[in-house]
């Protein structure tokens, strides 16, 4: 199917645009379908745009020449405007530092740390979901109740304490905020005259600014500890940066957090609600997670090995973001022209990397489309 250099002109993809509006994943699976390829270019007015499933263009660009590709400006201006200048939203010498700053805290001893928290929370949201069950009450909305545990879990891991329903509210309202107004900037800036005269620029910025002050106030309390436990946030406040006694300013720390909670909750949330969805609708799967939980011991206060031991369970949930990954796509831009097995790469070339199709890819996949925690690539 890879055929190099593919240009797709843009009517047919404004005409097909505008049927598909609702459906860009449609749209692109299309797109790819319509020409044979894996990868084509548009050029839209004086940007030139490519997207890929690759595997070997995806790995060539994030990885392999890492250097030559750099965020978008949706990420390091739209996205940053409100979410703060953190690790996932720059470039860079100041992404570099802050990667230095704050890689410890996630090495694999800090998040063994966390297990117990971790296993704590969805012990409890399991017990309190068995006593609704036995009381009567057989429906549950799995995507709220996978949104609730996970904020538990991400707040449990900050901040090393319970947080209330009304904080969970205010979480999750401000990233859900965060990601709307994110992307009607992107899919549509000429209307931002528009949301501001509606009220919903104003909206908005409100949860967000809840979400603000509740960091904010979690910041300046923990500084003035003199005992802090050991979490992500102490983690935060204790890092230097290297040579030096500097540490990171309430306004760094609060946009780290925030992108700790735009990169991990929705994601996170998604993929169990996906990985849930799909055992239910398989059976067989379902019993083989069951047997292979009554086989494997578990601790209480369980290690990473123990947790790693669940292989079945492991391929289970990859198979699910296999699906249905958490981000369908990225992008990087292209700092320098570039070339690879004779697709080339044009400087200031904005890339989509597509990786929902290339886990749905016939040409790298059997059954693309089914779920098979034993599946297999092609490769």
């Amino acid at each position: 199917m890879k055929k190099s250099n593919v240009s797709v002109p843009l009517p047919y993809i404004i005409y097909n645009g505008v049927r598909h509006a609702k459906d860009p994943i449609y749209l692109i699976s299309k797109t790819l379908k319509a020409y044979d390829t894996s990868t084509y270019h548009l050029q839209v007015g004086r940007s030139k745009r490519m997207l890929t499933q690759d595997p070997e263009l995806i790995n060539h660009i994030l990885q392999k020449n890492h250097k030559n590709y750099v965020k978008s400006k949706i990420v390091t201006d739209v996205l940053s405007k409100y979410a703060g200048k953190g690790i996932l939203t720059t470039n860079g010498d100041y992404w570099l530092k802050q990667r230095r700053l704050i890689q410890p805290g996630f090495h694999k001893h800090k998040i063994e740390s966390l297990l117990a928290d971790m296993n704590g929370v969805v012990i409890k949201m399991m017990d309190d979901i068995s006593s609704r069950i036995s009381a009567g009450d057989g429906t549950a909305d799995i995507l709220d109740e996978m949104t609730r545990m996970t904020l538990k879990i991400v707040s449990k891991a900050l901040f090393s304490s319970d947080i209330t329903d009304a904080q969970i509210s205010i979480l999750k309202e401000g990233v859900q905020s965060l990601q709307d107004i994110t992307l009607k900037e992107v899919q549509n800036p000429f209307m931002s005259g528009w949301r501001k005269i509606s009220g919903y620029q104003k909206k908005s910025e409100t949860h967000l600014h809840n979400i603000y002050e509740m960091v904010t106030e979690y910041i300046t309390e923990r500084r003035a500890d003199p005992d802090p436990p050991s979490d992500l946030m102490t983690m935060l406040l204790d890092a230097r940066y290297e040579g030096t006694d500097e540490g990171m300013t309430n306004q760094q720390i609060l946009d780290e957090i925030l992108i700790i909670f735009v990169a991990g909750f929705e994601t996170t949330t998604n993929a169990l609600t996906f990985c849930l969805y799909l055992v239910s609708q398989h059976p067989s799967v379902l019993t083989k997670l069951r047997e292979e939980v009554s086989e494997v011991h578990i601790s209480d206060q369980p290690s990473l090995q123990e947790v790693m031991s669940l292989s079945y369970i492991t391929q289970t949930i990859s198979e699910a973001m296999r699906l249905y990954p958490p981000a369908w796509f990225m992008d990087r831009v292209a700092v320098e022209e570039d070339e690879l097995n004779g697709e080339e790469i044009g400087k200031g070339e904005i890339i989509a990397l597509y990786t929902y199709g290339l886990h749905r890819s016939e040409a790298y996949w059997d059954n693309p489309d089914s779920f098979d925690p034993y599946f297999h690539p092609i490769w």
